[in-house]
């Protein structure tokens, strides 16, 4: 559906980006018919994208698009992990098509669709990166991946909340990480922070006394169980949620900061 005058218009509202979709499995006249949009489109728009997944077995046909789109001469192709759906998993059993082994973990509800990595999509698309390099392509070429995306989404979700002072930002995953001790440990760990002059919370509902990662090594040698927990900030009507989406058990002597 797109043309000249759908094209000047968005030019007329400045817009500077545009992505198209190719898809493999369509015949070669509808991706020729697609090629031909995408070089129109450069007539109107400073940076041409096509982002599509990439499909094991597709690897020659890949390559032939990336030299016929650094011939067009677009901005460049966003290659994603192609990706088992949380739906009508059969059709994709069928294909003979299997999971990424060991999968992504996923114990958060990202809101995609993609559901889990297709085994030896990942291989491909760093196939093509590697292609692209050899032939000095000038078109950009990314790899994006399912691990890729999520950690995305969360760091844009968590990284500019403002949580209370129990809460640490995780460097490595981007989720927010607090400790808690439940039952008779409060008490113990109660102390020791008080004498630290550590910030904490206690939650008489559930039974636990919440506190800093970083102060984990204050409670070296002594015998209580810790609660790793992570999470992640939603909005909901203007309002900020924290949402808990992962525990993990450790004691003063297995934590190491770095880690976590």
């Amino acid at each position: 559906m797109l043309d000249e005058e759908t094209l000047q218009a968005l030019s007329d509202t400045h817009l500077n980006e545009i992505r198209f979709s190719i898809k493999m499995e369509d015949s070669a006249q509808k991706r020729k018919h697609i090629l031909t949009k995408i070089a129109l489109a450069k007539k109107y728009i400073p940076d041409v994208m096509v982002e599509m997944p990439v499909i094991p077995g597709t690897g020659d046909e890949m390559k032939s698009l990336l030299l016929e789109l650094d011939r067009l001469d677009i901005f460049g192709i966003n290659l994603l992990e192609f990706c088992f759906p949380l739906g009508n998993a059969q059709a994709f059993r069928d294909k003979g098509l299997e999971l990424k082994n060991p999968p992504y973990e996923v114990y958060y509800n990202f809101w995609y669709a993609g559901g889990l990595a297709v085994a030896e999509s990942e291989k491909l698309c760093l196939d093509l990166v590697k292609f692209a390099m050899e032939k000095n392509l000038k078109l950009g070429v990314h790899y994006c991946s399912l691990e890729n995306k999520f950690t995305g989404q969360i760091y844009q979700q968590n990284h500019d909340q403002i949580l209370n002072e129990t809460y640490q930002f995780s460097p490595r995953d981007y989720y927010f990480k607090t400790a808690k001790v439940f039952g008779k440990d409060k008490v113990k760990v109660k102390k020791v922070l008080e004498k630290k002059y550590v910030p904490f919370t206690m939650n008489d509902h559930y039974n636990f006394l919440q506190f800093p990662i970083a102060a984990i090594p204050f409670l070296k040698n002594r015998e209580v169980d810790i609660v790793i927990s992570s999470n992640v900030v939603e909005m909901e009507r203007n309002e900020q949620v924290i949402r808990e989406v992962q525990l993990e058990l450790t004691t003063p002597n297995m934590f190491v900061l770095e880690e976590v």
